[in-house]
């Protein structure tokens, strides 16, 4: 019989040499600014990024007000000169052709020009507008005081839909003319209710706000009463827009 299998006492170790690839350290990441969680920080930045929209939008609101009445001004300079037309009902074509028929052209020739009147008028233009905006509401609320622009007011469409062509103001004149007294002694018991109104809103304004120089909506809006800047020359815009034409 065979002897078994003997085995050395002593089993010598090997070695293997793996190559191991060395790590890079981790380093920690700072805080992104629009990441942080400071409620202070956070808010800040909301607020921040709220306000960037709204003044983009309100500087687009200034430009679109000013082109309008650059427009309404120019355009009802050229209704009055063919005689068809009352300044009151010019003022209202004008404003109707600038939402309803002007080219995109024409708006942007405007809209160019109220952006360099706005420049040039700087600080002043938002003290005119504040002043304007003022007194067009004491315009309008004067508006209401009065029974015959009450009268107008409810009967203007109707004179529109039959087609009174720039005389609008005349016919309107003339049915109040026309208009029986017990129907009159409405629009008068209207105003007086409405002059009560007025005269708390004219206390308020008065003494806050000067009104002088500050021209109406729509007539002569690049009028300079203070003459510290060189408005925008409206005939400049008619050169520019009949040879773009």
């Amino acid at each position: 019989m065979s002897n078994p299998l003997s085995l050395p006492n002593e089993i010598e170790p090997v070695t293997v040499n793996v190559p191991v690839t060395p790590v890079a350290p981790i380093v920690p990441i700072p805080p992104v600014a629009n990441n942080s969680t400071d409620p202070a920080e956070v808010a800040a930045l909301a607020s921040k990024e709220e306000k960037k929209p709204r003044k983009k939008k309100e500087v687009n609101e200034d430009v679109e007000e000013m082109a309008q009445a650059l427009f309404i001004y120019w355009k009802s300079k050229e209704l009055l000169r063919t005689n068809e037309y009352q300044y009151d009902d010019a003022n209202e074509k004008a404003e109707e052709l600038w939402h309803e028929e002007a080219d995109e052209q024409t708006l942007d020739l405007f809209r160019k020009a109220a952006a360099v009147q706005i420049v040039m008028l700087g600080g002043e233009f938002v003290a005119q507008k504040k002043r304007r905006q003022a007194k067009s509401e004491m315009d309008r609320n004067r508006a209401e005081c009065n029974p015959f622009l009450l009268f107008c007011k409810d009967h203007r469409d109707n004179v529109r839909e039959k087609g009174s062509r720039g005389k609008g103001m005349t016919t309107l004149s003339g049915m109040w003319k026309l208009l029986p007294d017990e129907e009159k002694e409405k629009y008068v018991t209207a105003a007086k209710q409405n002059k009560c109104k007025e005269k708390q809103i004219k206390t308020e304004f008065e003494g806050q706000n000067d009104f002088s120089g500050v021209s109406p909506a729509g007539t002569n809006p690049v009028g300079n009463p203070q003459g510290t800047h060189s408005p925008i020359n409206i005939s400049q815009i008619e050169t520019i827009h009949h040879d773009s034409a």
